[in-house]
């Protein structure tokens, strides 16, 4: 006598097979237990499967890293606002950094020649950390506390060269200029250095 399977019967009956199946996998899986030290590496894991979410704070630290990873993170994002100075009856003082909008620098000084201060040559010292030697330097001048209009600041990109007096090691350099001569002797119509000015510095 032959029995004829429902078709009802032969769905309950596979989706008992497909769960029973289901839960013999999920008791099986692989956990970080079942793993050996040192037996996972970068190619093992896919592009982007692993984020910042994924680990432990504190669980990789700089010598886990790549070098050249390293020094990528620690270039760039620095920023110094640069306010001139003076004593009594206008004499030029050396520049300060005006700490409420400074950060990733620790010092600014005018550049000397022969020992003496060169106004309107500044030489920016980065922090501890900062690498800013791979970084593009943008400047911009502040007209409120600048003696007046007609003044810029221009970053030197490398202070090593020309005519002027250098910065040193990995300090910044950055020129400032009134557009109008305005010492003896000087063209009036041609830019000559000026200390007179305010400006930030910005290493993206």
């Amino acid at each position: 006598m032959q029995r004829i399977l429902s078709p009802g019967l032969v769905v309950a009956t596979l989706a008992l097979v497909v769960a029973s199946s289901t839960a013999g996998y999920a008791g099986a899986k692989v956990t970080s237990r079942d793993i050996k030290d040192n037996t996972i590496s970068s190619a093992d894991i896919k592009d982007g499967a692993v984020s910042g979410a994924d680990l432990r704070a504190g669980s990789v630290k700089a010598g886990d890293l790549d070098p050249s990873l390293v020094r990528k993170a620690s270039i760039g994002r620095a920023y110094a606002y640069v306010v001139p100075q003076f004593g009594p009856r206008g004499a030029q003082l050396a520049p300060k950094l005006d700490k409420t909008r400074t950060s990733g620098f620790s010092q600014v000084r005018f550049a000397t020649d022969d020992g003496q201060p060169v106004v309107g040559i500044y030489c920016l010292k980065p922090s501890a950390g900062v690498d800013l030697s791979h970084s593009p330097i943008l400047t911009s001048t502040d007209y409120s506390n600048s003696a007046g209009v007609g003044y810029r600041a221009i970053w030197a990109a490398d202070a090593n060269t020309g005519p002027y007096p250098t910065c040193v090691g990995n300090e910044v350099a950055v020129h400032t200029y009134l557009d109008a001569g305005n010492g003896p002797g000087q063209d009036p119509d041609e830019p000559s250095l000026d200390g007179r000015v305010a400006f930030q510095v910005f290493a993206p």
